[in-house]
């Protein structure tokens, strides 16, 4: 069944349920307040374009003005994604990684000195080891699936947002990607999770239980699925993709 609350529409989704921006939206996230900091930084998201979007837009997974993860077009059905800590310097994943109609891993670990590193789908993604600049702490709030200004909204779906505050291993990025499962010191580690299995309303917890509820605007929810094995505690069965968004 479909909810409308405050501009958000919520139906059964891929961990639960997932945001979903439709074109000509600016729809956003807006987490409240800027809490990455300038230290080490792991960043993981499920992501996917909408068919035919790719060429037109390049929105923002994550944003707090200094620190940004967007997806860039190469071609009406494929693209990229970049990373920045200060705001300006623009790394990038391969040339090809993302494409539309389909769900992706993305997970960018930086350290301090804003050195990062891509993986799509748990496989390392373009050149190791390139820079993002020297981390610059944020100049808005957090902002997911948009920035600050309106503009640069995604035109898709995202599920299952995580950011900690140092550089996750390989192995703990394949649990994420396989097993949907938190590191170890995740109680420490992990500063925000966004899972957006509300399922109705117009607030997206924090479930990291860091406090950093964000507040959902002109966004919606797809039920399609990321193809990805779920951890057996988490409940729900493994599924493939479903196409919807």
């Amino acid at each position: 069944m479909t909810r409308l609350v405050a501009g958000a529409r919520v139906t059964p989704g891929a961990f639960g349920t997932a945001i979903y921006a439709a074109p000509g939206t600016s729809g956003k996230v807006d987490c409240g307040t800027d809490f990455i900091g300038v230290t080490a930084f792991t960043i993981s998201a499920w992501f996917k374009v909408t068919l035919g979007a790719m060429i037109s837009s390049a929105g923002r997974i994550v944003d707090n003005g200094k620190t940004i993860l967007n997806f860039a077009p190469t071609s009406q059905s494929e693209g990229h994604f970049r990373f920045r800590s200060d705001g300006s310097s623009g790394p990038t994943s391969a040339t090809y990684s993302l494409r539309t109609g389909e769900w992706t891993f993305v997970a960018v670990t930086r350290d301090a000195s804003g050195t990062c590193n891509f993986y799509i789908n748990n496989v390392l993604s373009g050149t190791a080891n390139q820079s993002s600049g020297t981390p610059v702490a944020g100049s808005t709030h957090v902002f997911l699936g948009n920035s600050n200004s309106t503009g640069n909204q995604i035109v898709g779906a995202m599920d299952v947002v995580r950011m900690f505050n140092r550089v996750l291993t390989s192995t703990e990025l394949g649990n994420l990607y396989n097993l949907n499962t938190k590191p170890a010191d995740a109680a420490t580690s992990c500063i925000a999770e966004y899972l957006f299995d509300e399922g109705s309303g117009s607030t997206a917890n924090d479930t990291s239980g860091n406090g950093h509820t964000g507040t959902i605007s002109l966004m919606s929810y797809t039920t399609d699925v990321p193809n990805a094995v779920r951890s057996a505690a988490s409940g729900r069965s493994t599924a493939g993709a479903r196409s919807g968004a």
